[in-house]
């Protein structure tokens, strides 16, 4: 079971192939007894549907991951779930349920670093910030998330789907 194609239908938006890709992949895991491997599919699929707008069904799915993910006491998952609810927040409108959520992750980054992680949250912090209208705080997490892709040569913007966020907070500051 590869988790590939449904990646790349995700950062192709084809958000349908995507969404039906992770919940046959959830469906394996389930099937199989894997329960340590589904805590990524629902975080993935939690961020599909906050994509597309399916708030409350993001909500659950995030919720399950990180259910999930403590239960299996998979560290670098429940920093993902976490980063998945800081993003269904974020999009739902909930800025200090976002914030909080991103937040717990970089304290938990401390002890086990991790430039993945930390370039996700940066992200939902700011998209959190873009949406108070804290175009500074914006920026600057984002630029944040630029340093880091820059360290791991990593330029492909559909897999963080921030760029557009961060055009805009710094048109915004004038730059």
């Amino acid at each position: 079971v590869s988790t590939v194609p449904a990646y790349w239908a995700r950062d192709f938006d084809d958000f349908a192939t995507a969404r039906h890709r992770f919940e046959e992949i959830l469906r394996v895991f389930r099937e199989q007894g894997d329960e340590a491997s589904c805590s990524g599919a629902l975080a993935q699929l939690a961020i599909i549907e906050a994509f597309t707008g399916h708030l409350e069904r993001a909500r659950h799915l995030a919720d399950d991951a990180l259910d999930f993910a403590h239960q299996t006491a998979q560290d670098t998952l429940i920093n993902v779930a976490l980063n998945s609810q800081g993003q269904v927040f974020a999009r739902a409108g909930d800025l200090p349920s976002a914030r909080a959520a991103a937040e717990e992750v970089l304290r938990r980054l401390e002890e086990q670093p991790d430039r993945t992680l930390d370039c996700m949250v940066r992200a939902v912090l700011g998209l959190t910030a873009l949406s108070a209208g804290d175009f500074a705080e914006a920026d600057r997490h984002f630029s944040l998330a630029e340093d880091t892709l820059a360290v791991t040569h990593n330029r492909a913007p559909a897999s963080d789907r921030y760029h557009a966020d961060h055009a805009e907070a710094a048109s915004a500051l004038g730059s």
